[in-house]
């Protein structure tokens, strides 16, 4: 279900072939997301050409938030459609999986906190 308090602007375009730039963060797997009309409830602030930095984490744990084991992902999304009755976004660039290419790049685990002079 599209989270319109999680929904804000990041950059304004200007000029007969301006566009905005959105980021977007829910509870929602990327495949919910690209689905039509999710961003229906956004559609006035929402047109053609407009882009979407999207990201999602499924909840799968208590109603109190997302459940932090599911797959958090990214993902850059275009608006192609936006008409009272339609709203339709396509994928740009997934930019993966978060966990994964954290992982990946530190396949040793996480750093040991430095300690602090004095402590």
């Amino acid at each position: 279900m599209f989270y319109g308090n999680g929904m804000h602007p990041l950059f304004e375009g200007y000029g007969p072939l301006a566009f905005d730039i959105w980021i977007y963060a829910g509870n929602d797997p990327l495949e919910t997301i690209l689905e039509p009309d999710y961003f229906m409830s956004a559609q006035n602030r929402l047109k053609p050409g407009d882009l979407i930095l999207a990201g999602g984490t499924p909840r799968r744990g208590p109603p109190s938030g997302p459940d932090r084991t599911a797959r958090t992902e990214r993902a850059l999304v275009m608006v192609t459609e936006s008409r009272r009755d339609r709203l339709a976004v396509a994928l740009v660039q997934s930019f993966g999986c978060v966990e994964e290419l954290v992982a990946a790049a530190n396949p040793e685990g996480p750093a040991a906190p430095a300690s602090r002079p004095g402590a």
